[in-house]
């Protein structure tokens, strides 16, 4: 599909159920993200990676929760939050 987002996918299964241990590096601060700070507090990834265009990321990770709470439907009631990872990526 030609939507504009690149997502990477660790594994097939839910990613809020089953986290996949993460960490970090900034190679370049000047780039908007989404969820980087949780992730090196926690050292987990909840949800895809999704690379989008700069006025995207918002968009992106709204997206990313709504779909997470789909299917899921007690995250931030019964459960923790979930933390979406959006990255900006130059389309130019």
């Amino acid at each position: 599909m030609r939507t504009g987002v690149t997502t990477v996918q660790p594994h097939a299964g839910d990613l809020f159920v089953h986290k996949v241990p993460a960490g970090l590096a900034v190679l370049n601060g000047f780039g908007k993200s989404v969820g980087l700070m949780q992730v090196q507090e926690l050292g987990v990834l909840e949800t895809p990676i999704s690379l989008t265009n700069t006025l995207s990321v918002g968009t992106v990770a709204t997206a990313m929760t709504r779909a997470a709470i789909a299917r899921q439907p007690e995250i931030a009631r019964s459960l923790l939050t979930v933390n979406p990872l959006v990255f900006e990526c130059n389309d130019g």
